[in-house]
């Protein structure tokens, strides 16, 4: 059997996504370090990129140096490794509506009820200019790749704001 479409990078590169720190799911525990490590190094070991969620820009910055230290340990160039975020957003002139909504949003997308902080840590919201400064800080702490939820049930209108206010600032990254 044949994987269609054909993928377009050979070798296909290989990314593992994990989050065993930082923020706490559902008020729960983060991994033990144990789990950490073992999740880490797996990474450093194996992968070509590296995905997590749910990290502040200098969150990132440590976990993925972390990760980059690793790699080095393992005989592997660390600047080969690549990076990627999911996060969520919601572009509102008022930071706090926008906030409001997406935990709206998230608690019916994960039938949970999620502290206000939680989804403050987990979503880049505001004015255009707000969600730029918020979205360059992880940019700047060296991520490469972002995958962006709309936290809005008004989809279309947060996309075209996105397109037309926000994607324009990094200048076709």
């Amino acid at each position: 059997m044949a994987l269609q479409p054909r993928p377009v990078q050979d070798p296909l590169p290989i990314w593992i996504a994990s989050n065993p720190t930082g923020l706490t799911w559902k008020g729960g525990a983060s991994a033990p370090e144990t789990i950490v490590e073992r999740s880490f190094r797996r990474v450093a070991r194996l992968a070509d990129g590296w995905m997590t969620n749910k990290l502040s820009p200098s969150e990132f910055a440590e976990q993925f140096g972390r990760v980059r230290a690793m790699a080095k340990e393992e005989g592997r160039d660390p600047a080969s490794l690549g990076s990627a975020l999911y996060h969520n957003i919601n572009v509102n002139a008022d930071r706090q509506a926008a906030l409001e909504e997406s935990k709206k949003f998230l608690d019916a997308y994960y039938t949970a009820n999620f502290s206000a902080k939680f989804v403050e840590q987990w979503t880049v919201a505001g004015g255009p200019k707000e969600c730029v400064a918020q979205l360059r800080a992880y940019f700047d702490a060296g991520l490469g790749h972002m995958a962006l939820r709309l936290t809005s049930w008004n989809q279309h209108g947060q996309f075209t704001r996105f397109v037309n206010e926000i994607a324009p600032a990094f200048g076709g990254r």
